[in-house]
């Protein structure tokens, strides 16, 4: 009788044993599971410098059909603002920007990495056909922050601006002004050429872009601001 119950003790502690494991397991995948469905887009991505070995939570998000071009783009935001971004953009700090053209959806980022503060981002056309329908996208259009000109440790729209251009699918990126205190305004002149109003160390200027060539045609001084009393 004694070894009936010595064997009914062991086989009692091994299904204990196998129990607590199961709870432990349900509970992990649990507590994964909702996490997912929180952020069910959310992936962990380096941040600059591997070699730092920064990493944050970021978002795809929104896709942007480009006019006239079977392109798509996806703006990438940051989850959290630790590393010293700062925006205020709609689901957090856009850093990136993720196109897919084609119908083999071919992919191509706007940045190598994920170091860069993009504040706005718009479709240059010339405007509406006689249909009212909008005309092909003639190029895309960024304002973005890659350095912390002002040492306050963030990135936000008090550093140095950088305008650039690309392509409707988002290849070829080219900066036209690096260094913008302020952007004033930005127009289409015609269906190819860009036109930039900017401030620069106290100065407004006027720039002309090439929608066709992606290049700047002009940049000339248009009034200095006067110093402040």
């Amino acid at each position: 009788m004694e070894r009936l119950f010595l064997i009914l003790g062991r086989i009692n502690s091994v299904l204990l044993f196998f129990v607590l494991i199961g709870a432990g397991l349900a509970v992990s995948i649990s507590a994964w599971f909702s996490h997912s469905l929180r952020n069910p887009s959310a992936i962990e991505v380096p941040i600059g410098d591997l070699a730092a070995k920064k990493s944050m939570l970021l978002n795809i998000e929104r896709a942007e059909n480009i006019t006239g071009s079977n392109t798509q783009m996806f703006k990438l935001y940051a989850r959290q603002s630790s590393d010293g971004l700062s925006s205020d953009s709609y689901g957090g700090e856009t850093v990136n920007a993720l196109f897919l053209s084609g119908k083999e959806k071919a992919a191509r980022w706007l940045f190598p990495t994920q170091s860069n503060l993009i504040l706005k981002a718009f479709q240059l056309q010339e405007g509406l056909d006689e249909f009212n329908t909008k005309l092909p996208t003639k190029a895309l259009y960024f304002e973005s922050v890659a350095k912390d000109s002002n040492g306050d440790g963030k990135l936000s729209h008090q550093n140095y601006i950088t305008i650039a251009i690309t392509k409707p699918d988002g290849s070829a990126l080219v900066e036209i002004l690096p260094k913008v205190d302020k952007v004033l305004s930005h127009t289409m002149l015609d269906e190819q050429t860009l036109s930039i109003l900017y401030v620069t160390e106290k100065v407004v200027r006027h720039a002309k872009v090439s929608t066709l060539t992606l290049a700047k045609e002009s940049d000339q001084e248009i009034v200095k601001l006067p110093e402040m009393l």
